[in-house]
């Protein structure tokens, strides 16, 4: 069973991570205003680094193609 804390931080995930995907910015600010309302502020970080690995993680999954692998090696060494 899902508590509120959790039900409000899966939507405002997914409220942010669209947020982010339309206009390109400002949806991991948003999230970390939103975690210090439900959250202590220790906890924060951890929850918001957890949740932007996961939604750049996919969003990098989706539009693999489109990655230039060359280019990277030239940040990688």
């Amino acid at each position: 069973m899902l508590t509120p804390e959790v039900f409000i931080l899966i939507l405002s995930a997914f409220g942010t991570s669209y947020l982010s995907g339309v206009f390109g910015v400002g949806g991991g600010l948003l999230l970390l205003l939103i975690l210090t309302w439900l959250f202590p502020i220790d906890q924060v970080f951890y929850i918001h680094a957890t949740t932007q690995l996961a939604s750049n993680s996919i969003r990098f999954y989706i539009h693999r193609s489109a990655f230039d692998y060359k280019f990277m090696t030239y940040f990688l060494g």
